[in-house]
């Protein structure tokens, strides 16, 4: 069993619903409930774009690395995610795997605050 944690995003009109729908597709992905920050706004740390809607999600999955990641990247798509719309600054859904088994998978994403915000949140439970 793997401990991860992802950190969820969307800037768009539809961003509290792609977050909605995000939740709904990753907790299949999980073996438990799954600790679930508050949803919160932060603005864009590009400066690109609309302000997001953030929240973190942890929990424990049976899925190795590989197949989790690839997993989110699908749910990233069905949302509408392109290059080209990352590129413009227009996210429709962001899902980061920032944590995995302890090990900080990425650092940079680690320090922000649209994760921070979410992770103090859910590691206070």
């Amino acid at each position: 069993m793997h401990d991860v944690t992802v950190c969820i995003g969307s800037n768009t009109e539809q961003r509290l619903h792609n977050i909605s729908m995000a939740v709904r597709q990753l907790e299949k992905l999980f073996c438990n409930s799954p600790l679930m920050s508050s949803i919160y706004e932060c603005p864009s740390h590009t400066g690109t774009g609309a302000d997001y809607l953030n929240m973190v999600i942890s929990g424990y999955t049976e899925l190795d690395y590989t197949v989790f990641h690839r997993r989110c990247k699908a749910i990233e798509c069905d949302a509408g995610r392109t290059e080209a719309s990352k590129i413009m600054g227009v996210m429709p859904l962001d899902i980061d795997m920032v944590v995995w088994d302890g090990r900080i998978m990425r650092p940079y994403d680690y320090e922000r605050p649209h994760f921070q915000t979410g992770f103090r949140e859910i590691s206070h439970n």
